[in-house]
């Protein structure tokens, strides 16, 4: 069935409909939510939240692309409201992108992941955050600025003090490493 009907459907309160919305979508958004939530609890929590949001908001939802990256951007933000509201742990499942020149490609490669998650934690919030967004999601400054209600030039600075940590971050993994 396509998002156009279901979402039609949803708008007029149809509570069939919003279950196959919900079925077709959940999946997707638990697994971005995967990339920035420590548990499980928190993950079903900021579900269950996301998707209240999306009906009592879907009659503002604009056919002018797909429903997933609107669906997404609204669990960004509720996952942001939780960091800042309850202090949610906050974890970090990649590496930093590839276009990212502040680290040699063989120091890349030999970050294990368990290494980087605890890096990115030590990163203070929001430039942790904005990192994520950044770098897992790809999004510009203009989509993070949105979501985290800050400037674009502020969106900018929390990342370069992120990498900046990151650097610093590295250095010393790299000196301890060494000494061994």
């Amino acid at each position: 069935m396509e998002d156009k009907r279901i979402i039609e459907e949803c708008k007029k309160g149809n509570s069939k409909f919003q279950k196959i919305l919900l079925e077709k979508y959940s999946d997707y958004l638990a697994s971005a939510a995967r990339n920035y939530m420590a548990d499980k609890a928190s993950i079903m929590d900021v579900l269950q939240d996301t998707w209240i949001i999306i009906f009592n908001n879907i009659d503002k939802y604009e056919e002018k692309g797909f429903f997933y990256p609107w669906a997404k951007k609204i669990m960004l933000r509720e996952i942001i409201r939780m960091s800042n509201k309850e202090k949610a742990k906050v974890m970090f499942l990649n590496t930093m992108s590839r276009k990212d020149k502040m680290q040699a490609p063989d120091i890349e490669r030999t970050l294990e992941l368990q290494e980087a998650l605890k890096l990115v934690e030590k990163i203070p919030s929001p430039a942790r955050e904005i990192f994520k967004l950044f770098v897992i999601d790809g999004l510009p400054h203009k989509e993070i600025a949105d979501i985290m209600n800050i400037k674009e030039s502020t969106s900018r600075v929390h990342l370069t003090n992120a990498r900046k940590k990151m650097s610093d971050l590295l250095a010393i993994r790299d000196q301890r490493k060494v000494k061994l």
